[in-house]
């Protein structure tokens, strides 16, 4: 395993563990690539604002490339 692989792997473990039971899914599958586009924006942005969705919903981070894309949206 390469240096890169085996640092990504670790984050991978931390994000996960610390994250709540209902944002794991998410997260295991924007790590692995098998959730598409959507969940991997999705997951980015749970880690962003500690996995609070109305945050989302209210984020002011409109520099973030991912702002018109995030979920929640009303």
């Amino acid at each position: 395993m390469t240096e890169i692989a085996q640092k990504r792997a670790s984050r991978t473990e931390r994000v996960i563990s610390e994250a709540p039971e209902s944002a794991k899914g998410c997260l295991k599958r924007a790590f692995s690539g098998s959730g598409g586009r959507a969940n991997a924006v999705k997951a980015m942005c749970l880690v962003c604002v500690g996995y609070d969705r109305q945050e989302i919903r209210n984020c002011s981070a409109y520099a973030c490339p991912l702002w018109a894309y995030r979920p929640f949206q009303d």
